[in-house]
């Protein structure tokens, strides 16, 4: 048997008796999320699969067995997600794009962007700078904007589904779809005030 099948069978076997542990928080509070295979951690919104969650082995360890036997894991729809954590990508049109499905946004500068009918489903954009960006008509389901500054985005039209904002701040100019309460998934008004 290969490193990465003894990996895998190690993993599946193993993973009940050991704890979980979120590579957002390190926190412990990890559940099944639909669509499968999908996993969340409760405390911070974080999403992924069972393996991004849990691993008896080091991110050095699985390379290795990677570069060894490469695994065909399930990948999103259109392939692996992009990493842009902490890249500046103001002023930059990427309307109907499908490039950032499941992407890490994470702590990006994304003020000003159009990201119009772009799908962002699943994406991380926790601490994201999101001023004054288009999201309108933008698929985002799943969304995690945890403390992102959300204020004078235009989010109209857009399908924040299970959209996890705790900690995200908007102001008066921040445009939300109709029906849709911002307090209500976690976010903070900035500036305005409150009954």
């Amino acid at each position: 048997m290969s490193h990465l099948k003894k990996a895998v069978t190690l993993i599946r076997g193993q993973k009940d008796k050991d704890t979980w542990k979120c590579p957002g928080c390190g926190g412990e509070n990890i559940v099944k999320d639909d669509p499968e295979p999908y996993h969340k951690c409760k405390d911070c919104g974080e999403r992924g699969y069972e393996w991004d969650f849990y691993s008896p082995f080091s991110p050095e360890e699985l390379k290795k067995f990677e570069e060894e036997e490469p695994y065909d894991r399930p990948k999103p729809w259109h392939g692996k997600p992009g990493n842009f954590s902490g890249q500046d990508l103001s002023g930059e049109d990427f309307a109907e794009s499908e490039e950032f499905d499941g992407a890490n946004l994470s702590n990006a500068n994304l003020s000003g962007s159009n990201f119009a009918g772009a799908v962002l489903e699943n994406a991380k954009m926790r601490g994201a700078n999101c001023k004054n960006t288009n999201f309108e008509g933008a698929q985002m389901y799943g969304v995690n904007m945890k403390g992102a500054d959300l204020s004078g985005a235009n989010f109209l039209g857009a399908d924040l589904t299970d959209a996890y904002l705790e900690g995200a701040i908007y102001d008066s100019a921040t445009q939300w779809p109709k029906g849709f309460d911002p307090k209500e998934y976690g976010a903070t008004a900035r500036g305005l005030f409150e009954n």
